[in-house]
């Protein structure tokens, strides 16, 4: 084995995961789901509704814009 070789560690998994499944809100697009899982859902919500960055770009056109 080399010098630069990647050593393999054990995965570690949260403590804490979830699934879940989101239902547009916009009258347009309130047949529009989507699932998705998360270790930290109150996070993902945000990024679904575009409080925060770096997520669901997918579910963009089916939020509000406020």
């Amino acid at each position: 084995m080399s010098a630069t070789a990647a050593v393999a560690r054990p995965h570690v998994y949260p403590n804490f995961y979830a699934c879940y499944l989101l239902r547009s809100l916009k009258p347009k697009y309130t047949t529009r789901t989507y699932v998705g899982s998360t270790p930290d859902p109150p996070r993902r919500i945000r990024q679904h509704n575009g409080e925060l960055t770096a997520g669901a770009k997918k579910t963009a056109r089916y939020r509000y814009n406020y």
